[in-house]
């Protein structure tokens, strides 16, 4: 029921706001075009949002948290806005940042899973190092490319976003409601100890959800950057509280 009275309320914003944003509801015409813009424009700020939601839902079941995704986003955003040729992006700026993501994820997995370093600690550690390297490697900078990706379509029309988010969402409800992974990570949150004495291999559980979310990461990153046209040290600060509240 309550899930019923959220979609209200949501609706209810939704129509109330919509006014402000220009939609108008003089005719049926103009109102089923602007209105749409209006969703459309809704769902582009949500898409990172919500695949960045799917990793940290797994960070979670596994007890941990992971404080570094904002400047995860920011530091690969920087590093791939740094190709010299925008008409090359696809071929040394794309395969960098995806590296980069799975290398920032797979290094806070390494640090909790076996240094034993506390989660929270890992992540507020790299969130400050990753921020730091943004600083370093860029102060601003602007890519024609990044603004294109959201206008990309696969077959018969279908926005390359809409079925990357599907595909994602996809997968994390396959993981969440049909995988053994799923239990091994919620033994591992509810017991780590218990969890080792049962076979499962906590370390590699552990490296797996993090990297997971670097390369997660690497995909709200394309997203953010191309609809801001630009990046730089200080964007999406606060990120990851965002993420941690649409799970929790």
């Amino acid at each position: 029921m309550r899930y019923w009275i959220l979609l209200l309320i949501l609706f209810l914003e939704v129509l109330l706001f919509a006014p402000l944003n220009g939609v108008d509801f003089s005719s049926w015409s103009e109102f089923r075009s602007d209105f749409g813009w209006f969703i459309s424009a809704i769902f582009e700020q949500s898409v990172p949002l919500l695949v960045l939601s799917v990793g940290m839902t797994f960070v979670l079941m596994t007890g941990g948290i992971d404080l570094s995704i904002g400047s995860m986003v920011a530091l690969i955003a920087c590093i791939m806005s740094l190709t010299p040729d925008p008409a090359q992006f696809w071929y040394t700026g794309f395969p960098i940042g995806l590296a980069l993501g799975l290398g920032l994820g797979f290094f806070n997995g390494l640090m909790i899973s076996r240094m034993d370093v506390p989660p929270i600690i890992t992540t507020l550690g790299t969130l400050i190092f990753y921020r730091g390297l943004c600083t370093i490697s860029i102060k601003q900078s602007e890519n024609a490319i990044f603004g294109d990706i959201p206008h990309y379509e696969l077959f018969r029309s279908m926005p390359v976003l809409l079925a990357l988010v599907a595909s994602i969402c996809l997968f994390g409800a396959y993981a969440f409601y049909r995988s053994r992974w799923r239990r091994d990570l919620l033994m591992i949150g509810g017991n780590p100890v218990a969890a080792r004495y049962a076979g499962i291999p906590l370390g590699r559980r552990l490296i797996q959800v993090y990297t997971l979310m670097g390369f997660l990461a690497f995909i709200a990153s394309l997203c953010l950057t191309s609809w801001n046209g630009s990046v730089s040290a200080s964007s999406f600060e606060g990120l990851e509280l965002q993420v941690i509240v649409a799970v929790v």
